[in-house]
C-alpha cells in the first residue's frame, strides 16, 4: 500500500487545519460534509423507492405498489424519469386503485407537469381508458386546454389515434378499424360532457382541434362537433378550411 512522505502529510493536515480555522462552522469541510452526505443518502433513498414503484406498475404488481406509496419515506409528488409523478405514470398505465389512493392522499399536487409540459390528463388521455380519464375528470386542477411542449391539449391527444389508427392500430395489430374510431369518439364525447361550459369558453383551443380534425380528413368527427358544438365554433372563421362548404351542406 503507498503512504506519501512524511513532508506531504504534514502540509496536508496543515492545509486541512488552515482552512478549518479560517472558514466559518457552516462551510467547514467537516460539518458540510456530513449534511451533504446525509441529504444525498435520503434523496437515495427516495428515487430506490419511486423507481421500484415504477417497476411495480410496469410489471402489474400492483399490490407492491400499494405499499410502496403508502411507506412514509415515498414522495407522492416525487417527479422520476422526464418529470413523470407517480400520479402521472399510474394514470397512464390504467392502475385505477393506485390512482384513487393517490387523490386521497392530502398533500398530493396534482397541477404538476412532466418535462414535455405534459398533465395528469394528457397522461390519462393516452392511456385511453374511459373509467380513468373520468376520475382524472374529478380533479379541480385538470383542463381539457393545457398544452403540452407540442401544442397537443388532452382532447387533441386523444384524437391523434385517428390519425395514426389505420397504418399502426388496423394493419399491424389487425384491430377492426371501427374500434379504433369509436373508442377516441366516445372518449372526446365524455370530454366534452364532464367539461361543457370549459369547451364553449375557449374558442382558440376549440379551432385548433377542428383544424386537426380537417388535416385528418376525418369526417365522422367534424361533423360531430359541427353538429353538437356550434356555440363552441366562429363558422365565419372555418370558412377558410378546404372543404369546409362540403360539410356546411351535409349540416343542412
Amino acid at each position: 500500500m503507498y503512504s506519501p512522505p512524511a513532508a506531504q502529510v504534514t502540509l496536508t493536515t496543515y492545509s486541512r487545519y488552515y482552512t478549518m480555522m479560517t472558514l466559518p462552522s457552516y462551510l467547514q469541510p467537516k460539518t458540510f460534509h456530513h449534511s451533504a452526505k446525509r441529504k444525498v443518502l435520503h434523496v437515495q433513498r427516495v428515487r430506490l423507492l419511486s423507481s421500484r414503484f415504477l417497476y411495480c406498475l410496469h410489471l402489474g404488481h400492483e399490490e407492491a405498489a400499494y405499499v410502496l406509496i403508502n411507506s412514509p419515506r415515498f414522495d407522492i409528488n416525487g417527479q422520476i424519469r422526464l418529470g413523470v409523478t407517480p400520479l402521472m405514470y399510474a394514470a397512464k398505465r390504467n392502475h385505477t386503485r393506485i390512482v384513487q389512493e393517490i387523490l386521497d392522499r392530502p398533500d398530493v399536487e396534482t397541477d404538476l407537469v412532466d418535462l414535455m409540459q405534459r398533465s395528469v390528463l394528457h397522461h390519462a388521455a393516452i392511456s385511453r381508458n374511459i373509467n380513468m380519464i373520468e376520475l382524472i375528470l374529478g380533479i379541480r386542477t385538470a383542463s381539457l386546454h393545457d398544452q403540452d411542449y407540442a401544442g397537443m391539449t388532452p382532447l387533441q391527444v386523444v384524437i391523434l389515434p385517428r390519425r395514426v389508427g389505420i397504418p399502426y392500430f388496423v394493419k399491424v395489430l389487425g384491430l377492426p378499424e371501427s374500434d379504433i374510431f369509436g373508442e377516441s369518439l366516445e372518449i372526446l364525447k365524455l370530454l366534452l360532457y364532464m367539461r361543457r361550459d370549459e369547451f364553449l369558453l375557449v374558442h382558440e383551443r376549440n379551432y385548433d382541434l377542428i383544424c386537426q380534425a380537417f388535416a385528418y380528413k376525418d369526417r365522422e368527427l367534424i361533423l360531430y362537433l359541427l353538429r353538437e358544438w356550434t356555440a363552441a365554433f366562429d363558422f365565419a372563421r372555418l370558412e377558410c378550411l378546404n372543404g369546409f362548404q362540403e360539410y356546411k351542406k351535409d349540416l343542412g
